[in-house]
């Protein structure tokens, strides 16, 4: 879980790099197309174009958060990556147990559950 929020994480910083890359996207647009005419070609055609640059990436950053927002709740799923016992011998994954316990404390005690699945994953 860790892996695919940070790759969400990654993402959204690449986007919001994209902002930059304006003056590069709109030159090699222009030397494909010429241009902008008729109803666009009105005013600061550029600073328009620009500014509908910046909304969009806006936009889609919106998005992505608000689609992902509610997954770093998920994060004690890490829990049950068997790949990751070994690294759990050596380093308990607190963080996800917190996570669990955030989203469903009431269903647990959370001293027995932390002892119970430290003895597990040293056993595996």
């Amino acid at each position: 879980m860790q892996f695919c929020l940070a790759r969400v994480d990654q993402l959204q910083r690449q986007i919001e790099q994209e902002k930059g890359n304006f003056d590069s996207v709109y030159d090699e647009t222009q030397a494909l197309v010429g241009p902008p005419h008729g109803r666009g070609a009105q005013g600061d055609v550029r600073a328009r174009y620009r500014q509908l640059h910046c909304s969009v990436i806006d936009s889609l950053l919106t998005q992505i958060a608000n689609r992902f927002s509610d997954h770093k709740k998920l994060e004690f799923l890490a829990l049950l990556d068997p790949q990751q016992f070994g690294h759990y011998c050596n380093y308990f994954p607190t963080a996800a147990l917190n996570s669990l316990m955030e989203s469903y404390g009431g269903y647990f005690d959370q001293p027995r559950l932390h002892t119970e699945l430290d003895r597990d994953v040293r056993h595996v």
